[in-house]
């Protein structure tokens, strides 16, 4: 596993106006895992299905159920398999920023989620609820 320890910052910039969610499949192990190194607070995992839907991206069926109707914002390296058409068909504000494995998640990807959420209220006040951080559940894009 190659992990930039750089990304802590940038993470920790993002709690300021995200609900930040493991979409890994790392699952709830991330917390124990990745967590600690990057100096994140527990934070709730998207449930992937066992068998997901033919041709669409393995985590797809967990990341809607996940964020339901609420704005949504999806950062990962994998973003195919019908996620931009999933993306474009929400009414809720949403948005994909796929970073390149090798680099990670850039400082201008982190100013194009952060522009993102201030244009969405909900995003802003579900981040500042302290209340998620002890629960147990991870640019293109629309607005």
């Amino acid at each position: 596993m190659a992990l930039a320890l750089e990304v802590d910052g940038k993470l920790q910039e993002l709690l300021a106006h995200f609900e930040l969610v493991w979409a890994s499949a790392w699952g709830a192990d991330a917390n124990s895992t990745l967590g600690p190194v990057l100096g994140l607070p527990s934070l709730d995992h998207v449930k992937f299905e066992a068998v997901g839907e033919f041709g669409a991206h393995y985590k797809l069926g967990g990341v809607r159920a996940c964020v339901g109707h609420r704005a949504a914002a999806w950062v990962d390296d994998d973003l195919g398999g019908g996620c931009s058409e999933w993306a474009r068909s929400r009414r809720s504000p949403t948005l994909l920023v796929e970073c390149e494995p090798q680099v990670g998640l850039t400082w201008e990807q982190v100013n194009v989620l952060i522009a993102f959420a201030e244009k969405v209220p909900q995003a802003r006040e579900r981040a500042n609820d302290p209340s998620r951080w002890h629960t147990d559940r991870r640019g293109h894009g629309t607005a």
